[in-house]
């Protein structure tokens, strides 16, 4: 008999994902100093809300059983006398353990949303900052129309990345975002 591997990711594996998709991996890309800042100014915003996630999980689950030991005592309490009063009280605590349920799986999404977003940013940023150095270093080589033109392309990367509601990453991906403002949903349908 054969043992199939579980299909539960862990925590370094997707952590490895989001660097694959990010296409940001620090240990495989030689980076400047730049990219290293944000790598890190990402790293340190995901264990944050790591960190709020671990908070809040560990929260509801000393809630569930507190009230798992209201609803047992309540259910002992009433015992033969009324066993429509102990199938309340259990039933009342399963409906609230199903919403801390919820509540995990929706805190969980935005979590790995967060993450990837803010890798994504990490990686919009370093790559605007490597943009500005080199245009700075071509501005110093470049005469006349090519350093306008150039400086033109920056100023134009750099406003589109600052748009709100068009942050670089995911929010910003002309491809879809789920925060197209009224007036841009012709443009991203």
């Amino acid at each position: 008999m054969t043992q199939s591997k579980s299909n539960t990711p862990t925590i370094a594996g997707m952590v490895r994902q989001m660097q694959e998709l990010a296409g940001f991996n620090p240990l495989a890309t030689p980076l400047n100093g730049t990219q290293v800042e944000h790598f890190w100014e990402a790293q340190d915003n995901i264990l944050r809300d790591a960190e709020a996630f671990a908070r809040n999980w560990f929260e509801r689950r000393h809630t569930a059983t507190r009230t798992a030991i209201d609803a047992s005592r309540q259910a002992t309490g009433s015992g033969v006398s009324d066993p429509g009063a102990a199938v309340r009280a259990i039933a009342d605590w399963k409906v609230h353990s199903m919403e801390r349920i919820a509540e995990d799986f929706g805190e969980w999404f935005d979590l790995w949303s967060n993450c990837a977003a803010h890798l994504s940013r990490a990686e919009a940023e370093a790559g605007e900052a490597a943009l500005e150095k080199t245009a700075k270093t071509a501005g110093k080589v470049m005469t006349g129309k090519a350093k306008t033109s150039a400086t033109s392309v920056l100023a134009h990367a750099h406003h589109r990345a600052r748009r709100p509601g068009r942050g670089p990453g995911i929010a910003g991906d002309r491809r879809g975002s789920v925060q197209a403002s009224s007036k841009d949903c012709s443009t991203r349908i």
